[in-house]
């Protein structure tokens, strides 16, 4: 008799009268399920003896709120302001534990020394499919503490790793990319998916020749990257546009800032890819025969 599996629910958040459903495999942020790794330095590996054991990770589902508010005069209630994300504080507590002291000195200096840097680094969740597999940008926020304290024959010792992202957005390790030719009075368009639950904010890259009302439109959000009719994008030249959290960065193939080319009339503040979603972008120019290639990330909050 044939044994028949049940199928995962397409709505994440619900379950099936009288049975256990599977899950997707595909919900962030992962936990600890996952082998750790920031700097190089490798955590909760349980394949291995002399190991970092992660035993808790908090901070990764929910960043920290901007919220403003004005109470009503003489009346009950508030209104509510405008609110943001702000940064996201995560913090990872486990235990070195080797086989002796001599290799349980040795990989405290190499955990100290892989958080050290000033300078924020990919802490990065390990799931054994590169498709799966998820970062978010973190550095030290406080003193790492690993309290020395000795009550058993154990090499082992505990540590608390307090960390910060400004940018409190996970990402997707793989990069998603299309590409095509831009011939003037045509359109090149593309469909584009988040699997996050996040908006997801692209990287631009044009490359001429091209002249003439240059136009990037996702036609689902209406968020567009427009050039002044006048700016034109020479033969092997490229410009590159970054959208990100407070700004947006626009550069030649130089490195120089190009935002002179820009219209900031028609453009919009950023350029999002809806998340659960798959987004219509359409490129357009006046005329030339360039290129357009859009990257971005899978991002969750």
């Amino acid at each position: 008799m044939p044994i028949f599996l049940p199928e995962h629910s397409d709505s994440l958040g619900t379950g099936t009268e009288g049975q256990w459903e599977p899950g997707s495999g595909l919900a962030q942020p992962r936990g600890l399920e996952c082998v750790w790794v920031y700097n190089g330095l490798v955590m909760h590996d349980r394949s291995i003896m002399d190991k970092y054991r992660i035993v808790d990770i908090d901070g990764l589902w929910s960043p920290d709120v901007r919220d403003s508010r004005e109470q009503n005069p003489a009346d009950h209630g508030e209104q509510a302001g405008a609110a943001f994300y702000g940064g996201k504080g995560i913090t990872i507590h486990g235990f070195v534990e080797c086989g002796n002291i001599p290799k349980m000195r040795d990989m405290q200096q190499a955990l100290a020394g892989a958080f050290s840097g000033i300078e924020e680094q990919p802490l990065v969740a390990r799931t054994n499919d590169i498709n799966n597999d998820v970062f978010v940008n973190v550095r030290l926020a406080q003193n790492i503490s690993m309290k020395e304290s000795q009550d058993n024959q154990w090499a082992r010792r505990e540590f608390l790793i307090p960390l910060r992202a400004s940018d409190p957005r996970i990402f997707s390790w793989i990069e998603h990319d299309v590409s095509a030719s831009i011939v003037g009075g045509n359109v090149a368009s593309f469909n584009i998916s988040n699997r996050g639950n996040f908006p997801a904010r692209p990287r631009i890259i044009l490359t001429g020749p091209l002249s003439g009302s240059i136009t990037v439109r996702n036609l689902d959000t209406g968020s567009v990257l427009a050039f002044w009719d006048v700016e034109s994008i020479g033969s092997g030249e490229y410009i590159t546009t970054e959208f990100l959290l407070g700004k947006k960065i626009m550069t030649d193939a130089a490195g120089n800032r190009a935002f002179g080319k820009m219209d900031t009339v028609n453009s919009s503040r950023t350029f999002e890819i809806r998340p659960f979603q798959t987004d219509r972008v359409e490129v357009t120019a006046g005329s030339g025969s360039g290129s357009v290639q859009i990257f971005w990330r899978d991002t969750w909050i």
